[in-house]
């Protein structure tokens, strides 16, 4: 659940997780990890992520935006991912349509640990 606080719209969504983000979400508590990240660590591992490839920009929100593409290929359900997302299916359709082939999903889903 996204609590209307931390949601940009200020309302409250059910999100289904993947199996993939579940299996991440297993480890990271394996290990106990803070959940949430605290904000001043999530910059730092950003940093520290946007660096390792050598990428001299990391746009905003762009893992959000990365999910939500690989998502709509995935569920080819844009009312039921703009739910989950917090957005409008047409933002979906406008933003995020056909920007990763279905192979290329199949592949960002099967990233687990």
């Amino acid at each position: 659940m996204v609590d209307a606080a931390a949601s940009k719209v200020r309302r409250r969504r059910i999100v289904h997780l993947e199996p993939a983000a579940r299996d991440w979400l297993a480890v990271a508590w394996e290990l106990q990890a803070e959940l949430p990240v605290p904000q001043v660590s999530r910059r730092r591992w950003t940093r520290m992520l946007r660096d390792h490839p050598g990428f001299e920009d990391w746009p905003k929100d762009v893992l959000r935006h990365t999910a939500a593409s690989h998502l709509l290929t995935l569920k080819k359900d844009a009312a039921g991912v703009a739910l989950e997302l917090g957005n409008s299916p047409q933002v979906l359709l406008t933003h995020y349509r056909e920007l990763v082939t279905r192979d290329q999903a199949a592949e960002f889903w099967a990233l687990v640990p």
